[in-house]
């Protein structure tokens, strides 16, 4: 009987402290044995608003319901809560609710309607029912990370359209079909608000981060360790047009492509924010670059950071080309780059310089029509040569042929027949054969004979020159053709 008489007087007192008092007291009831005290530190103090208590690591099974009713905060962190529910007006004014580290599998928030931050990490909750959060219409910030949740219904989330900060990271959620859902409020679209999201550690497929909403406000996205994370639909500007950081670590990513990274798909509709990309422990070897798009990079996203520590990129010649078309941006745009050959970078750079020769693309036709050009004249050139050549060693071999033509007598001297005859008969000058043929019959006069003897004898005066220059000529063999 005493004991309630206590813990009337002990209510009663609460009642009449004032609302900026910092008021806590021991645990009263028999289970509990703890001693409720106020955050310590100053970073305590700005994230839980006074009145506060902090019951931590007490070992507590049930939620202490003799605090001040004016309480605003509460820390029930590292107990072994297995539920948390609260009777009706009691701590009304409660704003800010710290579960987490405990044992929790069931919830119930109908009495706390003014709850603005709650977490529910590091518990042991496997499903949350429709009416988890109704009522809680100021809600911002909500984590149940770290648990073993499965699926969320496409309802859960109507009640909570101030909903800013949401963490889903580490369950076992393998659909996103609780972004389905619909506001309670009319005039906003659920998660309008929102600006942090945690989806890491879960168990996405590919096709589940093309089917994420539109969220207009988001600018934190945490996707960390999901193994099928798609980049390209992350970075869709037209899906989250706000990001500024989006965390894609160990996620078994292997090539970054630098299109889907600057926004290049010529669709673009909203303009282009500073973004820092963390891709942190994956393996990432190569770097999808197109030349052609070095300009609109440096004019679309000059504020981008990437973060690729911890991956085995690959340094060849079309890392080296964007190097080169980077320039100062280069070392902007990417931190902690370590090459797959060694771990000291302008070393590698060094030897890619002497072995990668890049070659302008503007300049790419002028190069193949000079080289066409020059392959043409040095055609030319040869041709002519070879024409000359041929040419004067043609002039230097003329058959020596002596033809007289006369009035109706043609007479021919066969300069073979007189060698060969001259060969094989004897050195003596004995007159060759001669064939006179008179093609209109014999001379009509005399100074026509006159003319044929003259020709005759021009032609033996020839044969004795022949004869003179093959004395002088050494013997090789016999002459066959002269």
């Amino acid at each position: 009987m005493w004991m309630n008489h206590l813990l009337l007087v002990a209510s009663l007192r609460f009642l009449i402290q004032p609302s900026s008092g910092n008021i806590v007291t021991p645990c009263l009831h028999h289970e509990f044995h703890c001693l409720c005290s106020a955050p310590g530190d100053v970073a305590e103090q700005s994230s839980f608003p006074y009145p506060a208590a902090a019951c931590q690591e007490q070992n507590l099974s049930y939620v202490p319901q003799f605090l001040n009713p004016k309480l605003k905060s509460l820390r029930l962190t590292g107990n072994a809560l297995l539920s948390f529910s609260l009777p009706p007006l009691i701590y009304l004014q409660l704003s800010v609710l710290d579960v987490s580290h405990n044992s929790i599998s069931s919830l119930d928030f109908s009495q706390c309607p003014r709850l603005m931050r709650i977490d529910l990490s590091w518990n042991r909750l496997t499903a949350l029912n429709e009416s988890a959060f109704r009522g809680l219409n100021l809600l911002t910030h909500l984590n149940i990370a770290h648990n073993n949740i499965r699926q969320l219904l496409p309802a859960i989330f109507q009640p909570v359209s101030e909903l800013t900060h949401l963490d889903l990271s580490e369950n076992l959620l393998s659909g996103m079909n609780f972004f389905d859902g619909h506001s309670s409020d009319p005039n906003h679209q659920l998660f309008e608000k929102l600006e942090m999201l945690s989806l890491a550690g879960n168990k996405f497929a590919s096709i589940e981060f093309c089917s994420l909403p539109q969220l207009p406000s988001l600018t934190v996205l945490d996707v960390t360790g999901s193994s099928h994370a798609n980049l390209t639909c992350l970075l869709n500007p037209h899906r989250f047009p706000s990001l500024g950081v989006l965390n894609v670590s160990r996620c078994f990513l292997e090539r970054l492509d630098l299109d889907a990274l600057f926004d290049l798909s010529g669709n673009q509709t909203v303009a282009p924010a500073a973004i820092v990309l963390n891709l942190t422990g994956n393996q990432i070897r190569l770097l999808d670059y197109n030349p052609h798009n070095a300009e609109r990079i440096l004019q679309h996203r000059q504020n981008v950071s990437v973060e690729l520590t911890g991956n085995p990129v690959l340094c060849d010649c079309s890392f080296y080309q964007v190097f080169l078309d980077l320039g100062s941006r280069f070392e902007q745009f990417f931190q902690g780059i370590h090459c797959l050959q060694t771990a000291n970078r302008l070393e590698v750079l060094s030897s890619l310089q002497a072995q990668c020769l890049p070659t302008p693309s503007h300049l790419t036709p002028v190069v193949v029509a000079l080289s066409l050009f020059l392959l043409l004249l040095g055609c030319i050139v040869v041709a002519v040569i070879f024409y000359r050549q041929r040419k004067a060693h043609t002039s230097s071999f003329v058959p020596l042929r002596w033809e007289a033509s006369l009035k109706n007598t043609t007479i021919a001297a066969d300069a073979e027949s007189v060698s060969q005859h001259y060969y094989s008969e004897s050195t003596s000058c004995t007159s060759p054969e001669m064939d006179i043929k008179m093609a209109d019959g014999p001379p009509e006069s005399d100074e026509d004979l006159e003319n044929i003897y003259a020709t005759i004898d021009e032609f033996y005066l020839n044969r004795e020159h022949i004869y003179a220059s093959e004395i002088d000529r050494p013997k090789a063999g016999p002459v066959t053709e002269l």
